[in-house]
């Protein structure tokens, strides 16, 4: 019996909070999680792995959440992107 396929997800959230209770639920459904805090990290981390899924705040530090769709835009050709924002 094969084993059923792991995903890779890239969180960037620089909220401690939130990024614990995403990190919680992805990790509780067998999600592989990375977690950042800002941009620049994420741009990293997306030049040297692979994600199936891009999770990411549009309010960050360093590098807010859409300039970094718009630099690894390249790099996130075939990968799904879910944007977060906070309404106050």
């Amino acid at each position: 019996m094969s084993r059923p396929k792991v995903y890779k997800v890239l969180l960037l959230e620089d909220d401690e909070s939130s990024a614990k209770l995403l990190l919680h639920t992805l990790e509780r459904y067998n999600f592989d999680v990375t977690h950042v805090v800002d941009g620049m990290s994420g741009l990293t981390k997306i030049r040297n792995n692979s994600f199936d899924l891009v999770i990411s705040d549009v309010n960050m530090p360093y590098l807010d959440g859409i300039s970094f769709l718009e630099k690894g835009k390249d790099m996130l050709k075939m990968t799904p992107v879910i944007m977060l924002f906070q309404f106050r």
